[in-house]
């Protein structure tokens, strides 16, 4: 054995989906919101936690907050718009961790 456990469960919410990964090695915090990359326009972000033991103390936290972007975004003309402005509201200025043509992840800082 690897000895590393792999569970997804994913909720769906607003159109948004929250994934969490609860990984049980290593013991690594590590929130990311990866989005599809279309043209310059993100779609279909995922939220994923690692690992489990973050899920109910900090999950609901994040939740929330892009739960309340999502609310303050809904005015936007385009989806392509509301998503970016979404993104520029959940986001704390934190560094893309990894930009392609198709996908971009950001690492989200735990507070």
């Amino acid at each position: 054995g690897r000895g590393l456990t792999m569970q997804t469960v994913s909720v769906s919410f607003l159109g948004w989906i929250v994934a969490i990964n609860a990984i049980l090695e290593p013991e690594d915090k590590i929130i990311e919101l990866a989005c599809s990359n279309v043209d310059g326009c993100l779609y279909d972000c995922t939220l994923s936690f690692t690992p489990p033991n973050i899920i109910d103390s900090v999950r609901w936290r994040y939740v929330e907050k892009l739960e309340m972007c999502e609310n303050k975004a809904n005015r936007a003309s385009s989806i392509c718009t509301k998503n970016d402005s979404i993104i520029k509201c959940f986001l704390h200025g934190e560094p893309v961790k990894e930009f392609s043509k198709n996908i971009v992840v950001y690492s989200i800082s735990i507070v």
